[in-house]
């Protein structure tokens, strides 16, 4: 994101989407362990990790006095190959998504397209209609109609997420330093 700023703020609108999930969970966080790595829930606390950096940016963002908008979308859960499956299993559990969406779970979108919703909502709607303290989350009813809701990120901690912002901009900054380093050790 560092490495595209000034060409988002340059569009006069730009705006950043982040990926997190209806399973982001505050409590499987651990600021020590930020990057998941000892994390027995990675997955959760990376998402749980999204809905702060999408927020605490749009502070940084505001302070900065730059144009743009970050905003953290759910894209509930899709039949897709994502997880390295044989097509056999991503077919077989299609069947199981739509029993559990037709049975009233509106997370269960089956499709890449219903999934998309939530990221559609964020890049093409005003500004004015979206709120960022919100993860816009992909739903279906259970009979196929997707829409989308917004859900405010309970439990945003300005305090964690700027710390979190903070130890994401050390490693960044680390990062580049390491690629000068050892660009300059090919030349």
């Amino acid at each position: 994101m560092r490495e595209l700023e000034q060409h988002l703020a340059n569009s006069g609108d730009g705006r950043v989407v982040w990926t997190s999930s209806v399973t982001s969970d505050r409590s499987c966080f651990d600021l020590e362990d930020w990057q998941g790595i000892n994390n027995p829930t990675p997955y959760e606390s990376s998402k749980w990790a999204c809905d702060l950096l999408a927020i605490a940016s749009n502070q940084l963002f505001e302070k900065r006095k730059l144009p743009i908008t970050s905003f953290t979308t759910s894209p509930g859960v899709a039949s897709s190959g994502i997880g390295n499956f044989p097509l056999w299993v991503v077919q077989g559990r299609t069947p199981m998504h739509l029993l559990f969406r037709l049975f009233g779970v509106t997370s269960q979108n089956v499709s890449g397209y219903n999934a998309a919703g939530g990221d559609a909502a964020v890049t093409s709607q005003k500004l004015d209609d979206l709120d960022y303290h919100c993860r816009y989350s992909s739903m279906t009813d259970r009979w196929g109609t997707p829409y989308v809701e917004a859900h405010e990120v309970t439990g945003y901690d300005p305090i964690e997420a700027g710390i979190l912002l903070r130890k994401c901009e050390n490693a960044y900054r680390e990062s580049k330093t390491d690629y000068r380093a050892n660009a300059i050790k090919l030349v």
